[in-house]
């Protein structure tokens, strides 16, 4: 029953249970609303279960996935951009519990949340000092789903756009091709086009020209004022922002029209995220190339190959646990830096 909560309900959007389809109607509705239910259609549950990954994919941030009930499914909150996404527990009418209804209200009509929030937060059906009985916990709905031994990864995407692009001699980010798309949103499109969320653009030098080709993308925007210290501030600024959530994030120069979305995918699906440490990355005659996947636990390490990677070591500290992609076509690697990459992308 939400009729309580002071809210106007303005659409009902369906979706099929496929987490592909699910998380396209999620981004749909986040576009159109400040909060968003999400109605589950049968008694499953947890990590693996479809919702909870197609809810992984779309939003920024999961503040509680964690809120076992007694005849219902778990309690889901999350955020994306200023939207509030709550995954209600199934047959969420039916069960009294004035603990949900506090975190919904709470979720609701609370601005800023954090995960610390809802650490604390506890089933309400329960009376101080009692336990859950082995009839209560046959109760409980868990997911049917057998956890698979190579699961599809979480990644996330950071497209570094913020350089001046000194060694091109002009602002090469904004340089248009024959159909007049500037240089920067061929990476971005890429982006968007992948299985990579959230996409995060770091912008700086002329950031208010290129946000304007931004704004309806799904993307997270995210301006970086010391751009001019050089690229590892937009790194920094681009994996700080990556939610919990992800097991990891390509680091994408924007100056890489060439690149696909189908190509990022090649590097999501090289990645295992049950291994602690691991980096992929694209290789073409033996040079390694960007873009390159950090796994979430090397972030503090996470850098973009050098530019001169043909005649130096590449990541020697990392050789243990680096996975390469072998791209048999060298010109989807090529990075725009001097003025005469810039007219040969202009007349691509």
């Amino acid at each position: 029953d939400l009729d309580g909560l002071g809210l106007r309900f303005d659409r009902e959007i369906n979706s099929s249970y496929e987490v592909e389809n699910l998380t396209d109607s999620i981004f749909d509705a986040c576009a159109k609303a400040d909060v968003v239910f999400i109605l589950s259609p049968i008694k499953t549950s947890g990590k693996q279960d479809v919702i909870t990954n197609a809810v992984k994919k779309a939003v920024d941030e999961i503040y509680n996935d964690a809120l076992p009930l007694i005849g219902a499914s778990d309690l889901l909150i999350a955020r994306k951009g200023k939207t509030t996404v709550i995954v209600l527990p199934f047959a969420y009418d039916t069960v009294e519990s004035t603990a949900i209804d506090a975190l919904i209200k709470q979720s609701v009509f609370t601005h800023y949340l954090n995960r610390t929030i809802f650490l604390r937060k506890k089933s309400g059906r329960l009376i101080l000092g009692q336990s859950i009985g082995e009839e209560s916990i046959k109760n409980l709905i868990a997911a049917k789903n057998n956890k698979a031994k190579n699961q599809t990864a979480n990644i996330g995407i950071v497209v570094l756009a913020a350089g001046q692009g000194r060694r091109s001699g002009t602002n090469k980010m904004l340089a248009l091709d024959k159909k007049e798309k500037p240089l920067f949103m061929r990476a971005v499109e890429a982006a968007v086009g992948s299985k990579a969320k959230p996409v995060f653009v770091i912008t700086g030098y002329k950031h208010e020209e290129m946000e304007e080709y931004l704004e309806k993308l799904d993307v997270n925007v995210l301006f970086n004022p010391s751009y001019a210290s050089g690229v590892k501030t937009s790194i920094s600024m681009g994996l700080k922002a990556m939610p919990a959530s992800c097991d990891g994030a390509i680091l994408l120069p924007a100056d890489m029209p060439y690149i696909t979305a189908s190509d990022l995918d090649k590097l999501i699906a090289k990645f295992d995220k049950t291994e602690e440490k691991q980096v992929c990355v694209f290789e073409n005659k033996g040079v390694k190339h960007n873009p390159v996947l950090w796994g979430k636990n090397l972030y503090e390490r996470a850098d973009v190959v050098p530019e001169n990677a043909a005649f130096r070591v590449v990541f020697a500290e990392h050789s243990d646990y680096t996975k390469t992609i072998e791209i048999k076509d060298g010109k989807k690697l090529t990075d725009v830096n001097f003025p005469n990459d810039i007219f040969e992308f202009c007349n691509h």
